[in-house]
């Protein structure tokens, strides 16, 4: 018998995503914000930039919560994290909650040092970009400078963490 050695659950010190993964992340408990941690390293990261005052951002992201609730079991292949383009940690904290946002955010004041993070976003929003750890981007709302749109994005992961 072969011995298959384990899954790393950790993730890669050298992944351009480790700072931001294991340090500036938030999540929603309750009616507050509160330090998040990724423990265990997914095999994608999709990376939703969004914010409160933005019409196509709030008619596209109860799609992408459904996603996540029928997607996201103990052991996903996926992790999305929230990067905002509100304009105060207030607006964005209103925009989770009214949206019952059940993955992550960078935090509003570590968005400024999420540099790696932010050059992935398109020049509008919505926009979600699914990348692995080692920082490849897999498939983005904007292909060639054309913006195709989160759904298409969304589409996309459901296939990959279908494989």
């Amino acid at each position: 018998a072969r011995l298959v050695p384990p899954v790393s659950t950790e993730i890669p010190k050298d992944s351009p995503y480790a700072p931001i993964l294991s340090k500036y992340l938030v999540k929603l408990e309750g009616k507050r914000l509160a330090s998040y941690k990724l423990d265990k390293a997914p095999q994608y990261i999709a990376f939703y930039f969004s914010a409160h005052w933005c019409p196509p951002c709030r008619a596209f992201t109860p799609q992408l919560v459904d996603f996540y609730n029928a997607n996201h079991k103990e052991n996903a292949k996926f992790e999305i994290v929230f990067s905002s383009h509100d304009n105060s940690e207030a607006d964005m904290k209103t925009y989770m909650t009214a949206m019952k946002m059940p993955w992550p955010a960078i935090g509003f004041e570590k968005l400024k040092m999420a540099k790696v993070v932010k050059s992935l976003c398109g020049p509008g929003i919505p926009c979600l970009v699914v990348v692995d750890m080692n920082g490849k981007v897999i498939k983005d709302s904007y292909e060639n400078g054309t913006y195709i749109g989160p759904a298409a994005v969304m589409a996309e992961l459901e296939k990959l963490i279908k494989q």
